[in-house]
């Protein structure tokens, strides 16, 4: 990444994003990782020394493996520690990104075009409505997994051209997600619960490896929801 400023590379405006939210097994997410395109793991979350710009997909690994072994602990993890890796950019191009000195030693990562953006992937379920809504960061909100998030449009504020970014099939960023969505399709299957001994069928997804264990999920609890566990049913 070269160093550079929003005057230089423009504003990036992203919209009409496309998400994939997804609770994976350990075993899961190494084989989706190692699936995928070469790409690199940016933190774009929070100031950064130039030698924290970069997680290895080794250090992604490990923070994954703990969240995970602490939801099959019965815990609720504590997830102020993952917020750089969970939040974290993947990009098949260094060149997609640009590093800002903020201050003196200290640097933000922006990005100039498209990357997959993750993010900490949260749900709340009402009874009344029988309804989910993803993306809700509230005390009764229930962790699970990670959404990985593209947009099929941007512009950047130099130029205010749209581009079409996922039509295009040479952009290795757009690769990379449709290699990503195309291997979560096929690996995992709709979430579906029961509470008040009925379905609920949800729209983020469940690693099947994960089916087993995430019955003891301790929010699910809370929320009066349990694994529904007929699998074969749900494979779509």
């Amino acid at each position: 990444m070269k160093r550079s400023h929003p005057k230089v590379e423009g504003m990036l405006q992203a919209s009409k994003w496309l998400s994939h939210r997804v609770l994976l097994d350990v075993a899961e997410m190494e084989e989706l990782l190692s699936s995928l395109p070469l790409f690199g793991i940016y933190n774009v979350s929070e100031l950064v020394s130039l030698d924290e710009a970069f997680i290895s997909t080794e250090d992604f690994l490990a923070r994954y493996i703990d969240y995970i072994s602490e939801l099959k602990a019965g815990i609720i993890p504590d997830e102020a520690p993952l917020k750089p890796y969970f939040s974290a950019a993947f990009s098949s191009t260094a060149d997609a990104l640009y590093i800002m000195e903020a201050k003196e030693g200290e640097y933000i990562i922006k990005t100039k075009e498209p990357v997959v953006q993750l993010g900490r992937h949260h749900f709340t379920f009402s009874h009344e409505q029988r309804a989910f809504h993803s993306m809700v960061h509230s005390h009764e909100a229930i962790t699970w997994g990670i959404q990985f998030s593209y947009p099929q449009l941007y512009s950047n504020s130099l130029n205010q051209d749209v581009v079409e970014v996922y039509k295009d099939k040479n952009s290795p960023n757009t690769a990379l997600f449709k290699h990503l969505a195309k291997w979560v399709r096929t690996h995992t299957n709709p979430a579906a619960f029961v509470g008040e001994d009925k379905p609920f069928y949800a729209t983020f997804r469940i690693g099947k490896k994960c089916v087993k264990w995430a019955a003891d999920h301790p929010q699910l609890k809370q929320a009066g929801l349990t694994i529904y566990d007929n699998r074969n049913s749900l494979d779509r």
